[in-house]
This record gives structure tokens, C-alpha cells and sequence, in this order.
């Protein structure tokens, strides 16, 4: 018998045959072996050199850094009341002018930087007026940052921003309300390096453009080891001797919490704040809207930039840090479009600010490495290599937060309208309300697991790196059947389980976990989903459409990465990009630029309007097909 027309040949294992010829050569493609000659012998070099030269590297650069991180970190009775990064404070807000007093909830996050990251924290409006010092030895700089942020304010958002240098001594190098942006120098004395009850300090310089600042503190024992503050401030206009505004204040520093309570009163206000619980969680929209594009053969390609807006000259100019291309990017439901940032590890909300740019609507830092994003409606959930599960508002407020026993490489995936569960490495599923964090269940699969897990059907599907996939019960945990599969990917389509393994898709019965069908597939995996009743699988080679008996109804290109909405999927290819309804049909195709299609990680968004992809080369900057051109 003949060959297959379409046999694929080659001289060694390959897992991606997609990168290989279609037709078999008819005979290899090297030359027949030449005669044997011989070699002049080499004295052989002793098996030991190149470990005693690669140890002794590792001992010096090991070395180095330990002396590095040594010598970088300072010790001193002041920084014992720094907090953490990423922690989190939850307090009541007072604030009294003559006889009218408002009373709202802020929670306040701590973030400590170091060098350079210190220095592209913020917007740089604020960063380059109150760090300006710290620009002369970015290696050396040591600072923390709290953002306080209105918890019960709605539309927009409220955030104070305090920096402050913590090198010995902890000083407020300026803040940010609003508008107003105020920087010491030198910065302001809020704790002396030996700090301790009875001590005494002051300091003086200049409060911004126009004014002189003058401080005085004492600090006396208070309960829990914590430190009472109190003194003034007075505030001049510059070269002036008498006069200006004078604030009487009272601060409480406890160890590891920072300021957890104040007063400050001058003139006809006064404001208090003291630390409360984390507030219930309100009426919240936790489940998205599904994205629905009427007709994207209409939609207009553009590339938008991200700017940063000084609040006092209203100029733009370019954003600090860098965005994480690697992590997707999340839309909210009153649509701003929240982003991960790799230097430093903040998130960062963005809105509309001009016809060509997006601007920050509020920044936030939940404490490590960012590892993922999911949007449920007006809530956002990030998962960090602290081992933590952090919950925002779409105002930037931190709702509540809950400890893993090991990093979760994948987000969250809604099992209902107001619950998701999440899978971490270590194998455990946890099904939790998204409002407010509330345990449903948990359950251990047993094995490691770095994939997402499949929902549908009752079911909480999850391949593990032990060879397994498990189905659970989706309200209960409850164990309802495993398979020994090798599994790639999973997910729910309909009412079978669909596995991807080596390069065989086979569709599962839910209630029970037999196979009713396997496909192949050619190719590197790149997608396994739902879409129109139909199972999706994506690869760098093909990408099929398949019914509920695994039978092939439309053929593809291979796509990099696709994002799935309820009536059209959009397919990116190295330098293209299909809109394909369900019937596999290309609806809407665009080229699109080569620094945005970095690899099959680099984000995309599917929006009401269309489609956003982020990854060009800006970091910042990144490229639209939507309605609104």
C-alpha cells in the first residue's frame, strides 16, 4: 500500500509536527559515512577543573549578594514599625468642619521598594517632585509607600499617597491628595532611627514651592508596644518667620502596622482615624456581562498610548515602570481595563483620558509578584507569590484577602454567578464566594496542578501533574470520578469533559468520565474551550471546531491564542488577526504589527466594542479594532 499523502518524516522524535514537512523525503539527506581516520589523542582535562571553577563563581557571586543584601537592609528601632509589603489597614475617617462631620471607611496598603523600583512607583508628576533627592543614588533608595483609598466612595476613585524614606529613620517625603501635591525637604521627621519612649525631635525645611515647614514630636509608651506621637506642625509662607497654619497631632505607631490611628485638628477641622475590621462586603456585581459584537467587519484598527497626567498642569507625559505583558489583562464592569505591572508589582487601573490615550484611574499593590488577574463584574481577583488571594473593587479598594497554602499559577474561574473556585500548586481546590471571600469547600486532589481547571456540568474538572484528572462535585467538593490521562488541557463543553493529551483531544461522559470519542489533532496546543456549543482546540497548526461526537466541522488556520466571546472568537496568528463565527467562518481579518505578537502569552481582551492586544515592545502602548475606530 501506498503511503499517506499527508505523512510526515523525521529522524527524530517531534512533538510539534506542524514544523515539518508535509511530503516525506525519499531518502536522508546527509552523506554516507566517511572512512574512519585517526585522530591525534588529547591529554584528557581532569573531570574536576570545570566544577572547582563553576563552584567557586557560585561562591563569590553567592557571596556578593548575601553581602549585598546585608549591607542593604538597615536595622534600627524605627523600622520595627514599618509594615510588611502588601499589607493592609483598614480604618474609620472622621472628618469634622465647624459642625458638619463626615464619616467614611479607608483601607491603606504598604509597598517597600527598593532602588529603582522605588523611583518608578508612581506617576511621575508625584515621584519626580517628592524622590528628586533619591535620583542622585537610585541603588541606594529605601522607601515605603501607602495608598489610602475611599472604600465607600463610588464613580471615582479617592487615593492619598504617602512616600516615605526608610533608611534608619522613617520620613515623609510628600504626599499626594487629589491635586495637591506637597514635598518635604528634607523630609519630615515622623520617627528617629532610636526612637523610643521619651524621645524628642524636630525638623524643618521647605513644604512645596511657596511654603516653609517646622515640626516638633514626643513620643510616650502606649499599650502593645506601641509608640504615641504627638506635636505640631506649623506650615509658613516662605521667608516668613511668624504666622502660617499650626496643626496639633496625635499619631499611635504599633510594630509591623505603621500608623494605626490620628487626629489632626487646625483651624475649623479636625480629622480622626482609627482602625476598624474590614468592612461587610456591599451589594456587589460579581458576574460579568458576556461581550457581544454585533458586526466586526465594521471595526477600525488603532493603536492607543498610556499616559500619565500631571493633576497640577494637566500635561501627559509618559507612564513609570513597566507593564506586565505576560499576565491578561482584566476589564471591569464599568469598563476600565486593569493591568499588571512587572517593576515594580502594582496593578494599575486604566481609563479613556483623551481620542488617542488611556491614563491611570488608580493604583494599587497587593504585596509580592503578581501572578495572575480575573475580573468578576466589579470585583477583580489577584493571586501572588506571597501565597495570597487579594480582592479589589473596581474603585481600587482592597475588599478582603486569604492566605494559600501554596501559589496559585492560575486564576480563578467562575463556577456561578457569585462564586469561583481556584486551583494552586499544591493541588488544592477551593470554591469561595467572590464578594467576600467566604469558603465554600476545599478539596485536595492530591498532586501538583498548573493548569486550569474546567467548570460545567456540575463539575470542577482538574488535571494534575501526577497523571490524573479528577471531577468534583460543583457544590459540594465531593469526589465524583478520576481518569489516569496525561492531560494537557481541559475543559467542559455541554455535558462531556474534553481532554487534550499528547496530540488526541477525547470527549468524557460528565457523570461518569467515559470516553465517548477521540480526535486527532496536529500541532502545538495553544487553546481548549467552549464556543457555541462546540469544542474550540487551537494549536500553532490547525484549529478545529468540533460536535458532541468529536467529529470535525470546520477546519482553521492555527492560532497563537484566541479569545472566546458569545458569538465570535478572535484568532491571532504571528502577524494576523481572524474574527471566525461559530459556523468557522473568517467574518473580519487585519494585519497586525510584529511587536505586538510576541509569543503565544502576550494578552488579549475581548471588549464590548472589540478587541484590545497589549505586548508591543512599550509596554504601554497597545492596539484596538473597535467599533470606534
Amino acid at each position: 500500500m501506498g503511503e499517506p499523502a499527508d505523512e510526515r518524516w523525521a529522524p527524530f522524535p517531534v512533538q510539534d509536527w506542524s514544523t515539518m514537512p508535509v511530503d516525506p523525503p525519499l531518502e536522508p539527506g546527509w552523506a554516507p559515512p566517511a572512512p574512519e581516520q585517526r585522530v591525534p589523542a588529547r591529554t584528557p582535562r581532569p573531570w574536576w577543573v570545570p566544577l572547582v571553577v563553576l563552584l567557586c563563581l557560585g561562591l563569590v557571586v553567592g557571596t556578593g549578594t548575601w553581602l549585598a543584601r546585608r549591607t542593604a537592609e538597615p536595622r534600627s528601632e524605627a523600622l520595627g514599625f514599618v509594615p510588611a509589603d502588601g499589607q493592609a489597614l483598614w480604618q474609620q475617617l472622621a472628618t469634622t468642619r465647624e459642625l458638619d462631620t463626615r464619616t467614611t471607611t479607608v483601607v491603606t496598603e504598604s509597598a517597600r521598594f527598593s532602588g529603582v523600583d522605588g523611583l518608578l512607583s508612581g506617576d511621575a508628576a508625584l515621584v519626580t517632585r517628592v524622590l528628586h533627592q533619591d535620583y542622585e543614588d537610585p541603588a541606594g533608595a529605601r522607601l515605603w509607600r501607602t495608598t489610602t483609598t475611599d472604600v465607600d466612595e463610588v464613580g471615582v476613585p479617592t487615593q492619598t499617597v504617602r512616600y516615605y524614606r526608610v533608611r534608619g529613620s522613617v520620613e515623609l517625603a510628600g504626599q499626594q491628595a487629589g491635586a495637591d501635591i506637597t514635598a518635604y525637604e528634607p523630609a519630615l521627621l515622623e520617627l528617629p532611627a532610636d526612637v523610643a519612649p521619651g524621645s524628642s525631635w524636630r525638623s524643618a525645611g521647605s513644604a512645596g514651592d511657596e511654603e516653609d515647614y517646622e515640626s516638633t514630636f514626643t513620643a510616650t509608651a502606649a499599650a502593645g508596644g506601641c509608640l504615641d506621637v504627638s506635636g505640631r506642625l506649623v506650615l509658613r509662607p516662605r521667608g516668613t518667620a511668624q504666622g502660617g497654619r499650626q496643626s496639633t497631632l496625635t499619631r499611635t505607631w504599633c510594630p509591623g502596622r505603621g500608623l494605626v490611628a490620628a487626629s489632626e485638628s487646625g483651624g475649623s477641622t479636625r480629622t480622626t482615624l482609627d482602625p476598624v475590621a474590614a468592612p461587610a462586603p456591599g451589594a456587589r456585581t460579581t458576574a460579568g456581562a458576556p461581550v457581544a459584537w454585533a458586526d466586526p467587519r465594521a471595526w477600525r484598527p488603532k493603536t492607543w498610548d498610556t499616559v500619565s497626567v500631571d493633576p497640577t498642569t494637566e500635561e501627559p507625559g509618559p507612564m513609570n515602570g513597566n507593564a506586565d505583558v505576560a499576565i491578561d489583562p482584566v476589564l471591569t464592569a464599568s469598563g476600565l481595563v486593569v493591568r499588571a505591572m512587572s517593576s515594580p508589582h502594582d496593578l494599575v487601573a486604566t481609563t479613556p483620558k483623551t481620542a488617542d490615550a488611556w491614563t491611570p484611574a488608580w493604583r494599587v499593590h497587593p504585596g509580592g509578584t503578581v501572578l495572575t488577574l480575573a475580573s468578576f463584574g466589579a470585583v477583580v481577583l489577584v493571586t501572588t507569590s506571597e501565597r495570597r488571594l487579594v480582592a479589589y473593587s473596581e474603585a481600587g479598594s482592597r475588599l478582603w484577602e486569604a492566605d494559600l497554602p501554596e501559589v496559585a499559577p492560575t486564576a480563578p474561574v467562575a463556577v456561578s454567578r457569585d462564586d469561583a473556585v481556584l486551583v494552586d500548586l499544591s493541588g488544592r481546590v477551593l470554591r469561595f464566594g467572590v464578594a467576600d471571600g467566604a469558603v465554600r469547600w476545599t478539596r485536595s486532589v492530591g498532586s501538583d496542578v498548573n493548569r486550569l481547571p474546567g467548570v460545567g456540568a456540575g463539575l470542577v474538572v482538574v488535571a494534575d501533574r501526577g497523571g490524573t484528572v479528577s471531577a468534583l462535585d460543583a457544590a459540594t467538593g465531593a469526589p465524583r470520578w478520576d481518569r489516569p490521562v496525561e492531560a494537557r488541557a481541559v475543559a467542559v463543553v455541554g455535558e462531556q469533559v474534553v481532554v487534550a493529551s499528547d496530540q488526541n483531544v477525547m470527549g468524557l461522559e460528565a457523570a461518569a468520565g467515559t470516553t465517548r470519542w477521540v480526535t486527532h489533532f496536529d500541532g502545538t496546543l495553544t487553546a481548549l474551550t467552549a464556543f457555541g456549543g462546540s469544542t474550540l482546540l487551537a494549536s500553532k497548526a490547525e484549529t478545529l471546531l468540533l460536535d458532541g461526537a468529536g467529529r470535525v466541522t470546520g477546519r482553521l488556520p492555527g492560532y497563537l491564542a484566541v479569545d472566546v466571546t458569545q458569538g465570535h472568537v478572535a484568532g491571532w496568528t504571528a502577524d494576523r488577526l481572524d474574527v471566525v463565527d461559530p459556523g468557522a467562518r473568517v467574518v473580519a481579518t487585519w494585519p497586525t504589527r510584529s511587536t505586538s505578537l510576541v509569543s503565544s502569552d502576550r494578552p488579549g481582551l475581548a471588549t464590548p466594542e472589540g478587541v484590545y492586544l497589549f505586548g508591543s515592545t512599550k509596554g504601554w502602548t497597545f492596539d484596538a479594532w473597535t467599533t470606534g475606530g
